[in-house]
């Protein structure tokens, strides 16, 4: 679970960085102006912030797998078309996909670990979380800078496409992650607890009048 959480969250900032860097590129094999070419970029921020916080809803209603699986869906799919694509129209589209797809990942991942592991062992997953994040955006740039120059703008994005779906077929072996009060959690010994909400059978005070939550 940790290494396809990672997996998938260092493809994430290595498509921002990368994206940026191949503008150029884009912009000679498309013929697209240069306001044209920048929402490759715009496009995919803008989606990804306004969805970071909507998909966190349908995670914990429907289930963290679920959601992540579905966002590694949609971003292996944009990521083909992008790489695919015939003009900077469908580009710019497939990169709004993509946006959406990486929130629906960021947020569902994020979950799964730390529903997963449990004290000195998530600290060192969130840890390796960060250093994965941390490098990302580095790495985007290096690759698409030598990649672009040498095999072209659509080279950069098949890698992406390939990449998120080794991600997508680790789906099956993730913890489900459900809503429903249940989570599989490693302890500090390494051992699999199936955690449970408690219930101390007593009914809340009403809150006083006038104030609600």
């Amino acid at each position: 679970m940790l290494v396809a959480v990672l997996l998938a969250l260092l493809v994430l900032p290595t498509s921002v960085t990368g994206s940026g860097v191949a503008l150029p590129a884009i912009g000679r094999d498309s013929g697209a102006s240069l306001a044209a070419s920048q929402w490759v970029v715009h496009g995919y921020n803008l989606t990804f912030a306004g969805f970071l916080l909507a998909c966190g809803s349908p995670a914990d209603r429907r289930g963290r797998r679920r959601v992540f699986g579905g966002g590694a869906a949609l971003f292996t799919v944009a990521s083909a078309v992008s790489a695919a694509a015939p003009g900077i129209l469908v580009l710019d589209l497939a990169r709004a996909l993509a946006g959406v797809g990486a929130a629906a990942l960021l947020t569902s991942g994020s979950s799964l670990i730390g529903e997963t592991f449990d004290g000195r062992a998530r600290g060192r997953a969130f840890g390796a979380v960060g250093v994965t994040t941390g490098a990302g955006p580095a790495l985007g740039a290096m690759v698409a800078g030598a990649v672009t120059d040498i095999l072209g703008r659509r080279a950069f994005f098949g890698p992406h496409a390939v990449l998120m779906a080794l991600v997508w077929c680790t789906v099956p072996l993730l913890p489900r992650g459900d809503a429903g009060g249940h989570a599989v959690r490693a302890g500090r010994a390494g051992r699999t607890v199936l955690a449970r909400p408690r219930s101390t059978g007593r009914v809340p005070p009403p809150s006083p009048a006038g104030c609600s939550f």
